[in-house]
């Protein structure tokens, strides 16, 4: 199991979202309009900074562990944010 402490989401401009040294993550509301392969992939991501709070290769290996095809979601989702509709108001 991976310790947390809260889940906050949140609009924020860049469309990402962070996980924080004091154990809570920031999610940002726009990923409600991802496909729910890279919310998946989202999610190991800020929870593999649980373990390693970097982008090390420890981290990635970590990551790649848990979503071999991480490399390919995450180049996904460079496109995927123009996909919020307009009146979401954020881009």
């Amino acid at each position: 199991m991976v310790p947390f402490d809260e889940w906050l989401p949140q609009q924020v401009r860049c469309p990402r979202t962070c996980m924080r040294e004091n154990g809570s993550i920031s999610l940002n509301y726009c990923m409600l309009f991802l496909q729910p392969e890279q919310v998946r992939y989202v999610m190991i991501h800020e929870l593999c900074h649980a373990r390693h709070m970097n982008h090390s290769r420890r981290y990635w290996a970590l990551v790649a562990r848990h979503e071999p095809d991480y490399r390919s979601l995450d180049k996904g989702l460079n496109s995927a944010w123009k996909q919020i509709p307009a009146w979401v108001g954020v881009y």
